[in-house]
């Protein structure tokens, strides 16, 4: 979902197409919609009108980047802001790469927990300051860092973490586990193993 205003259009820094897959379906929202078959990153898609767009992905894509790890790139000055809520069931998108969130600081709305994503990626998450309450990652089983950037650094506003049960001692043996003083950079939230 994401929030159009003066600048009336949208891009993805990454996509890709899962392994087996052979084309992508993107909803833009307003109508149209567009077939891809190999890589969508860089896909680009002008709207009419301001307002909001909810943007569906068929389930086809391994993984999907809208921010970027350089703080001046356009798409952390310009894309990332207009990301406005994210939700998944696709269960051939297993991972949340490295800074695929990072700086989308209107990112309020999120739900992947239907989804087969297991793993977050260093930095998925940085800068998500509107993100708050409790997220679930039932089949989340890894977590990253690199240097001291955690998945969910700077994202003050998240009170819970919720993973399953059966994935606690693997979660708990990663060095990201202790690095992050048991709370991946979510500095304010619980971490419960109760799914």
């Amino acid at each position: 979902k994401i929030q159009v205003g003066q600048i009336r259009n949208f891009k993805f820094r990454k996509g890709l197409l899962a392994d087996g897959c052979e084309r992508v379906v993107i909803d833009w929202g307003d109508g149209s919609t567009e077939e891809f078959t190999e890589s969508f990153s860089g896909v680009e898609h002008n709207y009419a009108d301001q307002g909001n767009y909810a943007i569906r992905i068929s389930d086809g894509s391994k993984y999907i980047g809208i921010g970027h790890i350089e703080d001046d790139d356009e798409f952390c000055t310009v894309y990332a802001p207009m990301v406005v809520g994210f939700y998944s069931n696709a269960q051939n998108m297993n991972t949340l790469s490295a800074y695929t969130f990072k700086k989308c600081v209107n990112l309020a709305e999120f739900d992947v927990s239907a989804s087969a994503i297991n793993k977050i990626g260093k930095g998925a998450f940085t800068g998500c300051s509107k993100l708050v309450g409790k997220l679930y990652f039932p089949k989340v089983d890894n977590l990253e860092e690199a240097e001291g950037t955690m998945p969910f650094t700077g994202c003050s506003g998240i009170t819970e973490l919720h993973f399953a049960k059966e994935h606690e001692l693997e979660i708990k043996s990663l060095d990201v586990w202790e690095l992050s003083n048991h709370n991946f950079g979510a500095e304010n939230a619980a971490i419960f193993f109760d799914l």
